[in-house]
């Protein structure tokens, strides 16, 4: 499953023509490619979170983050890159306080 923050159309893999999950595609190894918003409430083994350019906004992301229930990768920009980074490291001072 293929997650993206982007409409479909907007989103590099939308343009690739993967089925979405709107168009009910059956089989348990296809590829299907949704945005995260639709994707809030259900799971897959495997997520594929693309098209990750900034974490502004984080509860989107861990909407998607949290379909994952065995793998998740996530494609990002070098600059999301360390805006995670640096998230990770607030949150890690949080709780030491």
């Amino acid at each position: 499953m293929i997650l993206t923050p982007l409409s479909l159309k907007g989103s590099i893999a939308g343009r690739s023509g993967l089925p979405t999950v709107t168009k009910r595609v059956s089989g348990a190894n296809d590829i299907l490619l949704a945005s995260i918003a639709s994707f809030k409430g259900l799971e897959s083994r495997v997520i594929i979170i693309a098209d990750c350019t900034s974490y502004a906004d984080f509860s989107l992301y861990y909407i998607g983050i949290t379909r994952a229930t065995a793998k998740l990768y996530i494609l990002e920009s070098d600059a999301a890159k360390r805006q995670r980074i640096s998230l990770m490291r607030e949150h890690l001072n949080e709780q030491r306080l």
